[in-house]
């Protein structure tokens, strides 16, 4: 897997939710069923997420030969900018994937999204690839387990000039079941790839609480043609 295709299979997520990252779907495994008419405001928990600073370091072995995966990533909030002439805020995102000690993959970018309802915006890679989002949809002010809807998609092209698409993404969010009084907010997201390459899934998932605070988070990547969570 080259750093595009992890990149893009990432979801936090935003375009999926942290930047154009185009799921899979990570699933929980509750143990206290959440009550039907338990409301979590989505829509808060993702922006208190996005305008404040995470780490996550996770690692996943693979059971079948023992390899294990080691997983790194950094998000920080930037200055206001501006993105395909919208104001926008924006967040420095780099991800870095070990295999056995070794890196496999490691990407960077800057990622683009309004607040206010939290949208995507798009994002630009190190590598010069350029993401942009459409026809995106907002996270509910309030949802309830099972809830689910449509976050757009987006266009990945090969740099700013926009002249050469090499994937586009389809992106979702639900929320899923996790205890009586947290769940997992998830951004879920499919990538098809202009060259024929298989479709890559992935997914970002939130643990959050009824306050909207984020409480720990998991990603859902595929990884030589396997579903592997990293859980935070």
């Amino acid at each position: 897997m080259n750093a595009t295709h992890l990149k893009i299979a990432t979801t936090v997520l935003f375009s999926t939710l942290l930047a154009a990252c185009g799921g899979g779907g990570g699933s929980s495994n509750p143990t206290v069923a959440v009550a039907a008419d338990v409301t979590f405001p989505a829509d808060a928990a993702v922006q208190n997420f996005l305008t404040s600073s995470h780490t996550f370091n996770a690692s996943y072995t693979d059971p079948a030969n023992n390899d294990l995966y080691a997983l790194n990533y950094s998000y920080v909030p930037g200055a206001d900018s501006a993105f395909e002439g919208q104001a926008a805020k924006t967040a420095s995102f780099t991800l870095n994937l070990k295999k056995n000690g070794v890196t496999q993959s490691t990407s960077t970018e800057v990622t683009y999204f309004r607040i206010g309802p939290v949208k995507s915006l798009g994002a630009i890679l190190g590598t010069g690839e350029y993401i942009v989002a459409a026809n995106q949809g907002a996270f509910p002010v309030n949802a309830k387990v099972g809830d689910v809807g449509s976050l757009g998609g987006s266009t990945s092209y090969t740099s700013s000039a926009k002249t050469s698409i090499y994937a586009t993404s389809v992106n979702t969010w639900e929320l899923q079941a996790d205890t009586a009084t947290t769940a997992y907010l998830c951004v879920n997201s499919s990538v098809r790839y202009t060259n024929g390459a298989a479709t890559l899934t992935g997914s970002e998932c939130y643990r959050i609480n009824t306050s909207g605070a984020v409480l720990g988070n998991k990603l859902t990547l595929s990884i030589n043609g396997k579903s592997v969570t990293f859980l935070n």
